[in-house]
């Protein structure tokens, strides 16, 4: 399975690949509440991470993987919105107006979030005339940062892909400490997503929906039976691959039909 998943700043770059050499969940397990002699109320989450390991085999083809040079795709990469920010103030900086200038659209695709950025961090303001202009605190810092690369930005960092830890939830998560945490239960984790957690409650929600139809005699038998156990044992049962609960859906979808077109019929 592929996606889009958040990762971890400075770790990895917008377009970057990260394969899960171990995905598990992080927001499974319990919170154990304690409470000290005076009455002082402590939680604490105690996780069950459920971890499935990435198959050996595309580990290593993963490992192997080398992109073609200059490939489209990899120059077509979008710029962080840090980078994107250092143009507006190099430009600032230089006396040019980085909204009119030729290279705008190019190097600053996302002005307004690029200008937000900014103001939030102090660096810019803009005046009631819509003027834009440095703050003392963006020039120290665009000046620093011209220094440090003899006069001129910073290059992009060159495209990679990363094998490592992928954390899946069932929330949508806007914390910026939260790999901070994460990284409390596994140091190494630069992805976080919630694709996989909802398979995984598919996947449940199917199999009772076969229990629930055997009951009623909708279906003989569940076609859970059918399917060859992938992976390795999970708590006493094997697991099953996200393209097998596809199809199991479809048939799940199909059996409702027909129960359906038989209701209308009577």
């Amino acid at each position: 399975m592929c996606g889009v998943c958040a990762g971890r700043r400075g770790k990895v770059q917008p377009g970057d690949v990260i394969v899960g050499d171990l995905l598990y969940t992080y927001d499974a397990g319990s919170v154990q509440v304690e409470y000290d002699p005076d009455g002082t109320k402590h939680e604490r989450f105690q996780a069950d991470p459920d971890p499935v390991p990435l198959n050996e085999t595309w580990r290593h083809r993963a490992q192997a993987f080398k992109p073609p040079v200059n490939s489209a795709w990899i120059l077509a990469r979008p710029a962080t919105l840090a980078a994107q920010g250092d143009w507006i103030l190099a430009r600032l900086h230089g006396g040019e107006d980085p909204m009119t200038h030729r290279e705008s659209q190019e190097r600053c695709p996302a002005w307004k979030e690029a200008l937000k950025r900014l103001e939030d961090l102090g660096y810019v303001s803009v005046s009631e005339h819509a003027k834009l202009s440095l703050s003392s605190d963006g020039r120290a810092y665009i000046s620093r940062v011209l220094l440090d690369h003899r006069g001129s930005l910073p290059e992009s960092p060159p495209w990679h892909i990363h094998l490592a830890p992928i954390a899946t939830g069932s929330s949508v998560m806007r914390d910026p400490t939260l790999f901070e945490r994460l990284s409390d239960q596994m140091r190494k984790v630069l992805g976080v997503e919630m694709d996989a957690d909802f398979h995984h409650l598919l996947l449940r929600r199917v199999k009772h929906f076969y229990k629930w139809g055997i009951s009623r005699r909708y279906v003989m038998q569940s076609l859970f039976a059918e399917v060859p156990p992938i992976g390795r044992p999970k708590r006493g049962k094997q697991q099953l691959r996200i393209d097998e609960a596809r199809k199991l859906v479809s048939v799940a979808k199909g059996c409702r039909s027909a129960r359906r077109e038989g209701r209308s019929k009577r």
